[in-house]
């Protein structure tokens, strides 16, 4: 990227210092983006590398809601499709530029309080800049995102049995810890608010390393995810189960225990019965009508 924040201009701060952050950050011409996303890691945040725009607008439709976008300064056309885009997606911008292109921001900032594209929230960090710093750029965005945010994400989420807590990035069963590393605590949260749905193996590995799938990654992921099902258990007892799709990625479904799925199945056929007219007496035995 280029927007580069020096490894030694980047002391990170104590995860409980503030509230981690799923961040979408768009890649520039700089392809060794590696110490930014560490600066982010260790603020305690979730970063996913995007090359262009439009993949960035793959993942929103994918179901993943990102708290803000972190950008180098872009030229003006692309600057505009990224505030459209931004606008419909309530999506704040942080913008990293160098002090030599302070006009160009200041052009960037202009354009943001254009009547088009009213309504976007945008702030700017001056490169190089320290860690400390880049991390209260990113908390005033994401304050600024709840403020105008009609449901933002909670500080805790319980998903049945299983407890997530930001703060302190731990998650629980029944009450226990799971021991989840700050990684696999940002994918397991993935995994359960999107339940239902399919979460991409590339957005997976965006999790996971910041960055799209590599060859070498793909048996790693397979890995990772077997260690992630084990820690959390998932399994019909627990109500959650998580499958792979093949060549697409995984999927967390919601399971019922054996006698609560019999019982479902039980009130599910009697309001079939009762739809087609037919009665029951007092114990619920079918009874001709």
């Amino acid at each position: 990227m280029n927007a580069r924040v020096p490894d030694e201009q980047m002391p990170g701060l104590p995860t409980t210092a503030r509230k981690p952050l799923l961040i979408a950050v768009l890649a520039g011409r700089d392809p060794d983006e590696s110490p930014l996303l560490n600066c982010l890691r260790e603020l305690g945040h979730c970063p996913m590398s995007f090359p262009r725009l439009d993949w960035f607008v793959a993942a929103c439709d994918k179901g993943l809601k990102f708290d803000l976008l972190l950008t180098p300064l872009p030229q003006l056309q692309p600057w505009r499709d990224t505030l459209s885009v931004c606008r419909a997606l309530k999506v704040p911008i942080v913008v990293l530029a160098y002090a030599l292109q302070m006009t160009m921001l200041a052009e960037a900032l202009a354009a943001a309080r254009h009547d088009d594209s009213a309504g976007v929230d945008v702030d700017f960090a001056v490169l190089p800049t320290t860690g400390a710093e880049l991390g209260c750029r990113l908390d005033l965005a994401a304050r600024s995102r709840e403020s105008t945010a009609a449901t933002p994400r909670p500080v805790n989420q319980q998903f049945g049995p299983y407890h997530f807590s930001f703060p302190r990035r731990r998650a629980t069963l029944h009450g226990v810890d799971r021991n989840l590393t700050p990684r696999e605590f940002q994918v397991a949260l993935v995994l359960f608010e999107n339940a239902g749905q399919v979460v991409e193996r590339d957005l997976m590995h965006r999790l996971l390393w910041g960055k799209p799938k590599e060859n070498d990654h793909s048996r790693a992921l397979d890995m990772y995810v077997s260690k992630l099902r084990k820690k959390l258990d998932l399994c019909e007892a627990n109500g959650f189960e998580l499958i792979s799709i093949y060549k697409r990625g995984y999927e967390l479904l919601r399971v019922l225990p054996g006698p609560a799925r019999a019982h479902a199945e039980a009130a599910m056929a009697m309001s079939a019965a009762v739809a087609r007219g037919t009665t029951f007496d007092v114990v619920g035995a079918e009874a001709l009508s």
